[in-house]
């Protein structure tokens, strides 16, 4: 299970203070939570990729009652490579804005 599917314990912060976190995704709990919880960490985005090479990407989004919870950082889900696993976890992105209802 991916540890963001739970509140991180009081004083833990992101790896090495990490402006980005990239975050493998199981379906173990939604996306709201996850972000939710990396916001907590002090990331300023995410980046989640399947970690199931073989998943298709999915919409970052909410519903219901999950979309309550605050997240005001930058999400967006990535293909699944070996350079994810490669590199240091070190990549490098470009985020354009998208506003998308939800």
């Amino acid at each position: 299970r991916s540890s963001l599917c739970h509140k991180p314990s009081a004083g833990l912060q992101s790896p090495d203070k990490a402006e980005a976190l990239i975050i493998p995704w199981a379906n173990e709990c939604s996306f709201a939570t996850i972000l939710g919880n990396a916001q907590d960490l002090g990331a300023k985005l995410a980046v989640l990729y399947p970690r199931d090479p073989t998943k298709p990407l999915e919409e970052v989004s909410c519903s219901g009652e999950e979309c309550d919870i605050a997240v005001s950082i930058p999400a967006m889900m990535i293909p699944w490579t070996r350079s994810l696993e490669q590199h240091g976890g070190r990549l490098t992105l470009t985020f354009d804005q998208e506003r998308a209802p939800g």
